[in-house]
């Protein structure tokens, strides 16, 4: 039977408990560290194909959909954007897709 999110990230937190300066940890929208006064709040939420996107999607708007998903988590905690980290996971057997297509991501900034 396949695992639920909130089953693995209780599983998660059970084994992981926060570490000092994590104000808020797994589970929520974005992990908030640092002091009061001047937090930071990242989010790395990923999208998937075949589950978020369709395979025919273009590069473009699959990295438009994972930058909004990220600014979206942000907004829900009252946090301001101040960058973004593109991750890209791609099966071995993936075609150039060409450079592009990827680097236009900054356009979304």
């Amino acid at each position: 039977m396949p695992i639920r999110e909130f089953d693995l990230v209780r599983w998660i937190r059970r084994r992981a408990p926060s570490g000092r300066g994590v104000r808020t940890g797994i589970g929520d929208d974005c992990a908030v560290l640092g002091p009061a006064r001047d937090p930071l709040c990242l989010t790395t939420d990923v999208i998937v194909g075949g589950v978020d996107f369709t395979p025919d999607a273009s590069p473009f708007s699959v990295g438009r959909k994972a930058v909004n998903v990220n600014l979206s988590d942000l907004a829900a905690a009252g946090a301001r954007p101040l960058a973004c980290l593109a991750t890209l996971g791609l099966p071995l057997r993936t075609q150039e897709i060409g450079v592009d297509p990827v680097c236009r991501l900054q356009d979304l900034s």
